[in-house]
């Protein structure tokens, strides 16, 4: 009888220890529909997106340039409008608009979009490239370089290869180097930064890389930064300064290079 009763306890007991975790499951999946159901709502079907890509026309822009962007976008099912903002090295609002969706073939729909010129008064910089559409965005950059508050200069840009060569075309696999000399053309010494992008044909960043030194006011340094070669193509190169790493503002002039990257 004993044996009967104590069963009978960890039957009951089991029995409400399970009963107990359904009923939890249940409160906190209502829990759950309830949370979610407003933003199911916002996000209605007609503009819902899966992924999102925006990309500048071309990388770099000059006093008088009029910006320009592309992208495409995943969709769910029809096409509406993305949203576009261009934020300045500064953090402000440089310029925004709205984009129409072409047509939707397949799952995909690109949009184009245009900005104001770039003036003389502003600044020099990594300008970022926002969008918005169906609850998803990106984000991309733009470089601007104009003669605002330059106080760096980039001399003898070249692509060399590790003997020292001076090249315009790499093998698959190689390890390059990007070359040039720094000028300090300010009045106090200052910790510079050579940045270097490397995009493709599309302007998409592919590789990127930086090195630091100290110059001191009239100085002149050669800076070089490698990377091995892992996509086959034409790209371009984009070296600038900067005297703050954390800042997306340029105090130089932006250099370019073209390099071929063969089998």
């Amino acid at each position: 009888m004993r044996y009967q009763a104590a069963r009978s306890v960890l039957f009951l007991t089991i029995l409400s220890i399970i009963l107990g975790a359904a009923l939890l499951y249940l409160f906190f999946y209502a829990e759950s529909l309830w949370e979610t159901a407003p933003s199911e709502v916002d996000s209605s079907s007609s503009d819902g997106a899966i992924g999102i890509l925006v990309r500048p026309s071309i990388a770099l822009y000059h006093v008088g340039d009029t910006v320009e962007a592309e992208g495409v976008v995943e969709v769910i099912t029809s096409a509406g409008s993305v949203e576009l903002e261009i934020i300045s090295p500064e953090g402000e609002l440089w310029d925004s608009g709205e984009a129409e969706l072409g047509d939707v073939v397949g799952r995909h729909a690109s949009f184009f979009a245009s900005f104001r010129t770039v003036l003389d008064s502003d600044p020099s910089g990594v300008y970022l490239l926002l969008v918005r559409y169906g609850g998803v965005q990106n984000t991309s950059s733009i470089l601007i370089s104009t003669s605002l508050g330059l106080i760096s200069e980039i001399l003898d840009f070249h692509l060399q290869n590790m003997g020292g060569d001076v090249v315009s075309r790499v093998r698959f696999g190689d390890t390059v180097l990007v070359a040039g000399s720094v000028a300090n053309h300010g009045d106090v010494s200052k910790e510079f930064s050579l940045i270097v992008e490397v995009r493709d044909e599309n302007s998409s960043i592919v590789h990127s890389g930086f090195v630091g030194t100290s110059i001191s006011p009239g100085e002149v340094k050669t800076l070089n930064v490698g990377w091995p070669t892992g996509e086959r193509g034409v790209f371009t190169v984009y070296a600038y300064v900067k005297d703050d790493f954390q800042s997306r503002r340029i105090i130089s002039n932006v250099a370019t290079l073209s390099f071929q990257v063969t089998p």
